[in-house]
């Protein structure tokens, strides 16, 4: 009897530990987004603009298609959570509306930024002097900062954290700051 209960015992550890230990990789994870979206990045051009690691899974940031995309994916490879949204951006037509009147000028500088997300993100890395394949946990969020539309930008590069606010508008940084890892 005692030898059955250390079996079962043994069997169940065995179990929990395969359990646990199903986790996918960040490759993996990615794909897993991928697929979701409905997007053969072998076929599609995909900008990846932002990937996390953390205690509950992968977080990625991309855009194909004139879409952007936002996803959680746990570390079994489930999707937690997403995010889709038509990227909008400013063309010439966009530039010729800015020649009407002012009331019409507000308008289209209210549904339109001035700045994409990714020129945003460049603009930080080189407002900061830091190179893209230097960075880690870069985590972009959109906000109304003062009653300001910005990018909320922030990454850890080397020993340093940088965090700055960029303008939707303008394009022009509104605040920056940058902090010691180990502070």
């Amino acid at each position: 009897m005692l030898k059955k209960i250390v079996i079962a015992v043994f069997m169940g550890i065995m179990v929990f530990a395969l359990v646990g230990c199903s986790s996918v990789s960040q490759e993996e994870a990615l794909e897993a987004a991928y697929k979701h979206a409905g997007i053969d990045s072998s076929k599609t051009k995909v900008d990846l603009y932002s990937q996390e690691m953390d205690d509950d899974g992968y977080s990625f940031g991309f855009e194909a298609d004139g879409v952007r995309y936002k996803y959680e994916i746990d570390k079994s490879g489930k999707v937690e959570e997403y995010k889709k949204e038509k990227v909008e951006t400013t063309s010439s037509t966009n530039s010729s509306q800015n020649n009407s009147t002012k009331d019409d000028t507000k308008t289209t500088q209210s549904n339109t930024s001035a700045i994409s997300e990714k020129d945003a993100i460049a603009k930080a890395y080189k407002e900061f002097g830091v190179s893209e394949s230097d960075v880690k946990n870069l985590k972009v969020h959109s906000e109304k900062d003062d009653g300001i539309e910005v990018f909320d930008i922030e990454f850890d590069s080397g020993e340093k954290e940088y965090s700055c606010e960029i303008d939707k508008s303008t394009g022009n940084i509104v605040s920056r700051d940058i902090d010691s890892i180990y502070d």
